[in-house]
């Protein structure tokens, strides 16, 4: 099992994006991409121009036949039924690039003798180019067991990645994290494209202006981690703010920028929260009071399970920030506990702290505001 990785003969089925992403990165450290097979002459063509020494088969078991590692990137249904239509031998090792997908689907190898693996890079593969230039630094996810574990972890060094060891069954929720930075982040990116040329600009224009505030949300996290680099509305606790964000879904916002700014204006303090939803109640805003309702501080803010709703996961991302920087400006306290009209009209000052407890959907958590009586009215 601990042959010299340079003395491997490494095969693909499958010539997508993914293979021509990971075969040209082996290739340029120095491993040896000996053959591959693709259904479609398309993909097989691209995928040999990019790797001249390896050699196009015209069936996948010549591709077994003539390697030791063979990675299966086709799609992942297609997986299981692929492993399972072809001779495998003690000799191989069989690794897919799948997220998801648990070792299980390459059982067929392995009751052969074959050692089987996961080697999941976390990269987007839209552009084999981009992906390539990208690759170094990423993570890469391994399962497998033993020696040929170090060896995946061998491989994703050689080609510059960092290799994580997932624990079995913990596959699909590994790569769901995944897409919370990955695709939806692109529809968040088009939410606000959409909000752009409400009002006359192009895409062109909102990207050129949203990359730079995107590549600072990066560069903030990255300095001072998830609570320090929250930045704001949200993290001053300006809920008048989300409050006109809400408010314009009158003017085309759709649905899932709703729940997006429901979200926010659950995630901010407490106490500011219970004032404009008493007082969004009275005015009929029900969306704004529901949002009060079905948030939960510290959890998940959003309940909302109907088919037009966001992914649940969506909301549980969201949820991240009502941890962080729950405090806000003095200014803002201030200017909450000034004296409140009566309706007839005459001031009335604040009498102090009104104590208000509120038990959260599930009994294990509670959350306590407080807010000053003249705002409660």
């Amino acid at each position: 099992m601990s042959r010299a990785l340079a003395a491997l003969r490494i095969g693909f089925i499958g010539a997508g994006r993914v293979a021509q992403t990971l075969a040209p990165a082996f290739a340029r450290a120095g491993l040896n991409v000996a053959a591959f097979h693709n259904r479609s002459a398309d993909a097989a063509q691209r995928l040999g121009s990019r790797i001249p020494s390896a050699l196009p088969m015209t069936d996948a078991q010549q591709v077994v036949d003539s390697c030791d590692m063979v990675f299966l990137t086709v799609s992942d249904d297609a997986i299981l039924p692929v492993c399972r239509d072809l001779r495998w031998e003690p000799r191989h090792r069989v690794v897919h690039c799948s997220g998801a997908t648990e070792l299980a689907a390459l059982d067929h190898a392995k009751s052969a003798g074959a050692a089987t693996g996961g080697f999941h890079p976390m990269q987007m593969f839209a552009n084999p180019d981009v992906a390539l230039e990208g690759l170094r630094g990423c993570t890469v996810g391994i399962e497998a067991e033993g020696d040929f574990r170090r060896d995946l972890e061998l491989l994703a060094t050689r080609i510059g990645c960092e290799p994580l060891a997932l624990p079995a069954g913990a596959r699909a929720l590994y790569h769901a994290s995944a897409y919370y930075v990955g695709p939806f982040l692109i529809a968040l990116l088009k939410e606000g494209v959409e909000l752009w040329k409400s009002f006359g600009a192009s895409e062109a224009d909102a990207l050129r202006a949203m990359m730079p505030l995107l590549r600072g949300t990066v560069a903030a996290v990255l300095d001072g981690g998830l609570a320090n680099g929250m930045g704001g509305c949200v993290a001053r606790g300006d809920v008048g703010t989300i409050l006109k964000h809400l408010r314009a879904r009158g003017r085309g916002l759709s649905s899932i920028r709703r729940a997006v700014s429901r979200a926010r204006f659950a995630q901010c303090p407490t106490r500011d929260r219970a004032w404009h939803t008493q007082r969004a109640a009275r005015g009929g805003d029900r969306e704004i009071a529901s949002a009060h309702e079905t948030g939960r501080a510290g959890g998940i803010l959003i309940q909302d399970e109907s088919p037009g709703s966001l992914n649940r996961g969506f909301h549980v991302l969201l949820s991240l920030t009502s941890r962080v920087r729950r405090r806000w400006k003095p200014s803002l306290a201030a200017w909450r506990r000034r004296p409140q009209p009566r309706r007839g009209g005459s001031p009335r000052a604040s009498s102090g702290p009104a104590r208000r407890r509120c038990t959260a959907p599930d009994a294990a958590s509670t959350c306590r505001s407080r807010a000053p009586s003249g705002l409660m009215s």
